[in-house]
């Protein structure tokens, strides 16, 4: 009776115990030799358990070459630490059979603990290929990286790294995190042999000069060439004038010569809205169907991204039906706050060594308040201040110039009449 009640808890126990661990392991293959190497593990456990010395010593080096040649070394050593409990899972089937039929007729009690176990697991594929991917159902990425992957990944966070320590450029921070989260889960996707979804690489920028867009537009170059997007991270940068030719058939020959020079990088055209002209023979719509055709035939060793101020991109891009089907991701680059000038003015102070006291900063905070009240579509933003921070320099080269012995703290200082001395030589 005793062995009769272990037979059939072991015998059950087995049952559940192989249903979920091969409705889990199934979806991560998705298709039935997942399940046959599950069945010979078993088999070869089964047969450890009950074959002579010398079929043992037979079926082992057979066994584990085949295992090591079919799934690979890597999951191998994962199956090889599971082979323990799978072999104490084929005892408890044997054993339960054994105890309903006969438990000293081991033939008839392991034929039926062997079909128990083969319809669990036809049962079982054919339920795991029909159900959809678990979420949570995701292979974690090997520990041991290649030296090659490990820089590309640490290059990546790198980049990221400097532009989170941009000032300002909130939602232009976030759109880059999105971006990159999209590409790495695609590349994940890719490797387990599941369909990619379609990831737009190039881009549109709008907003005012001076936001930031060209220092971006170089950063997305590196991240795209270390996340395998690109063979390099080569940046190139042109405008209407490097495009566009003066005669008749030499705007196609200047276009080629360009894309030809950014192969396996990145494009960046600058006011790009330019290349639509005023007139309808203007030498910029050559340029621009040279681009569409060249952005077709080299796809995958090219990355353009367009600029420019958002209404005129976007009217751009929307009256051309072949650029609006390629351009699907823009970026948004806000205008600087007075505050956020103030910060990129102490940024520019750090790097040329120099210091401004309270007042010279609130000075300076004042001015930029001013600036930005009467500010249009062709305020400089960054640009703007750079201009202030040379020209507040330049006040203060020329209040020292007359002094006949200069301390180290006189030539670093910047003070308060330096900064109103430069604001009428400065336009907004």
């Amino acid at each position: 009776m005793w062995d009769l009640v272990c037979g059939l808890f072991l015998l059950g126990w087995t049952i559940f115990g192989s249903l979920i661990s091969l409705l889990w392991e199934l979806p991560r293959d998705r298709h039935i030799g997942r399940a046959m190497r599950w069945l010979s593990l078993y088999l070869s456990s089964f047969m450890l358990g009950y074959a002579s010395i010398g079929l043992v010593l037979l079926i082992v080096p057979l066994y584990f070459v085949w295992l090591f040649s079919v799934i690979g070394m890597d999951r191998a050593q994962l199956l090889l630490r599971t082979l323990l409990e799978i072999a104490i899972v084929c005892c408890a089937v044997c054993y339960g059979g054994e105890a309903l039929v006969d438990k000293y007729n081991w033939t008839w009690s392991s034929i039926l603990a062997f079909g128990i176990f083969a319809v669990v697991v036809l049962v079982t594929t054919y339920f795991a290929e029909a159900k959809e991917l678990p979420e949570d159902c995701i292979e974690e990425l090997p520990e041991d990286l290649p030296p090659q992957a490990v820089e590309l990944q640490e290059t990546v966070d790198s980049v990221l790294r400097e532009i989170d320590g941009m000032t300002g450029l909130a939602p232009v921070k976030e759109e880059l995190r999105r971006l990159v989260a999209s590409i790495r889960i695609q590349k994940a996707r890719e490797n387990a042999g599941l369909k990619g979804g379609g990831v737009s690489y190039h881009c549109v920028f709008t907003g005012n000069p001076g936001t930031g867009k060209t220092t971006i537009a170089r950063a997305m170059a590196k991240i795209y060439h270390a996340l395998g997007i690109l063979a390099t991270d080569k940046f190139v940068e042109t405008e209407r004038s490097g495009l566009v030719a003066k005669y008749v058939g030499q705007t196609a020959l200047k276009t080629n010569n360009v894309i030809d020079s950014a192969l396996d990088g990145v494009l960046f055209i600058d006011e790009a809205y330019t290349l639509a002209g005023k007139y309808e023979k203007d030498f910029g719509h050559e340029a621009i169907d040279t681009l569409l055709k060249r952005m077709e035939d080299d796809r995958k060793r090219i990355v353009v991204i367009v600029a420019g101020y958002t209404a005129e991109m976007e009217r751009f891009i929307n009256d051309n039906p072949g650029l609006s089907s390629r351009f699907t991701r823009y970026i948004d680059f806000p205008d600087y706050s007075p505050s956020e000038l103030l910060q990129i003015f102490k940024s520019l102070l750090d790097k040329g060594q120099y210091v401004c006291s309270a007042k010279a900063e609130a000075e300076f905070l004042n001015w930029m308040e001013e600036a930005v009240s009467r500010r249009d579509n062709t305020f400089g933003n960054g640009r703007f201040v750079r201009n202030c921070f040379e020209k507040i320099t330049e006040q203060q080269a020329l209040r020292l110039d007359k002094a006949n012995k200069l301390s180290r703290k006189q030539l670093k200082e910047l003070t308060v009449a330096d900064v109103r001395a430069a604001r009428p030589l400065v336009k907004v």
